[in-house]
């Protein structure tokens, strides 16, 4: 019997225990914890692992960005490092021409609307902007060498608001919006080079003329400073003159090659439009230069005449065949 029990029950009853951890040559111990069903699991997180919840709520944790840190501007600074020289592939482009600090960009420009002066014009001139209405010169030379003059005014969307008689302003290089006594000066500029014609804004007819002591080509006004702004000739001289007309400073400037087109003065600078090449030349208060701003147009025969700033976006109206295009300018990127 004791023989039965070594041989036999031993061996039979190790097996019965082995056989729960299924201990194999293929089968390893199973390790693993019981599964325990969902409504075993306790009813509140363990206290010792932090709780991660999803909510739709702001957190009310702190800021991890510092509320002191400076805006983030549209140009980037270039590196201070003398050995390393900045890309200008990684500046951002600006879209405010105030924000201008570099000496020379370029402008991307799209077309806003362009529109063909009645019969017998064909010409396109100064332009300003009063309100939001778009208004500029449009003109016919008669066989005598005069020329005749239509104001055309029309609005953001290419839409026709007004239009005045002919009338005898030579060449109307230019128009300076005075919104303090909502009037048009416009600049003559040629063949009487110092002459002008101040006209209503609403009716755009002429209220008087007059002649200044010095020559100009083209004029802006400042209704904040109440001031006026021209250019001679070539561009040799800019002048300050108060509302009343009266000088008060000429500059000297270096004489661009491009051809002298129109102004626009704010409270931040005078921005001058010239013709071949295509740009504009900023200058400041004091009438010193500052920086230039090459003009793309996507389409040719571009001749910019004047220009604007409305909503703190840059506008520049064209010549192109005798037909006006309305541009506005998208970005600046430096150059250089």
């Amino acid at each position: 019997m004791n023989r039965f029990i070594k041989i036999f029950c031993i061996p039979l009853y190790i097996f019965f225990l082995l056989i729960p951890y299924g201990c194999s040559r293929g089968n390893p111990p199973n390790l693993q914890a019981p599964i325990i069903p969902p409504s075993c699991l306790p009813s509140t997180p363990i206290s010792c692992v932090p709780s991660i919840q999803v909510s739709s709520t702001p957190s009310t944790l702190p800021s991890i960005i510092p509320s002191n840190l400076p805006s983030i501007t549209a140009s980037v600074t270039p590196s201070t490092n003398p050995s390393v020289t900045p890309s200008t592939s990684t500046t951002l482009p600006v879209t405010d021409i105030h924000a201008l600090t570099d000496s020379v960009y370029t402008a991307k420009t799209e077309l806003v609307w362009s529109v063909a002066p009645p019969s017998p014009c064909n010409s396109v001139q100064g332009c300003c902007v009063v309100g939001d209405t778009v208004l500029f010169a449009a003109q016919y030379v008669l066989p005598s060498g005069e020329e005749r003059t239509r104001i055309l005014g029309y609005d953001f969307f290419g839409n026709k608001v007004a239009e005045s008689d002919l009338l005898s302003l030579e060449h109307a290089n230019d128009f300076a919006y005075n919104a303090n006594d909502h009037t048009i000066l416009v600049a003559h500029c040629q063949p009487t080079y110092n002459r002008y014609s101040v006209l209503n804004a609403d009716s755009l007819q002429v209220l008087y003329s007059g002649t200044l002591p010095y020559h100009f080509a083209s004029i802006a006004y400042c209704p904040v400073t109440d001031a006026y702004v021209s250019v001679q000739g070539a561009g040799e001289y800019l002048d300050l003159w108060i509302g009343d007309k009266t000088h008060l400073l000429r500059k000297a400037q270096t004489v661009p090659t491009s051809i002298t087109q129109g102004l626009y003065v704010d409270t931040q600078g005078v921005y001058h439009t010239r013709y071949n090449p295509n740009e504009i030349l900023v200058f400041d208060r004091g009438l010193n230069y500052k920086r230039k701003i090459y003009l793309q147009f996507d389409y040719p025969s571009c001749e910019p005449e004047s220009l604007f700033i409305y909503e703190d976006e840059t506008y520049v109206l064209c010549n192109v065949w005798g037909t006006a295009y309305l541009f506005r300018l998208t970005s600046f990127t430096p150059i250089g």
